[in-house]
């Protein structure tokens, strides 16, 4: 009989820059928690544009910060 234990889990992290309680995080320190959570056991981390913005001014960055975390880990 299977348990709860023996089942497989995949470990999903949302990265974004804006905090409730303090400033907006810059790029480098949002790269660097999206790198803390893949080596702490996640297997897909997924980031948030900027929500002020429309779709298309969030696109450049959005595609920028996850393109800097893949080519920062070495093993993509």
């Amino acid at each position: 009989m299977q348990t709860d234990t023996d089942c497989p889990v995949v470990i999903e992290a949302a990265v974004t820059p804006y905090r409730p309680d303090g400033p907006v995080q810059n790029t480098g320190g949002t790269i660097r928690e999206a790198i803390e959570c893949l080596d702490a056991g996640a297997g897909i981390v997924h980031h948030h544009h900027d929500m002020r913005h429309d779709q298309a001014a969030g696109i450049d960055p959005i595609t920028t910060l996850a393109g800097e975390t893949i080519a920062s880990l070495g093993n993509a």
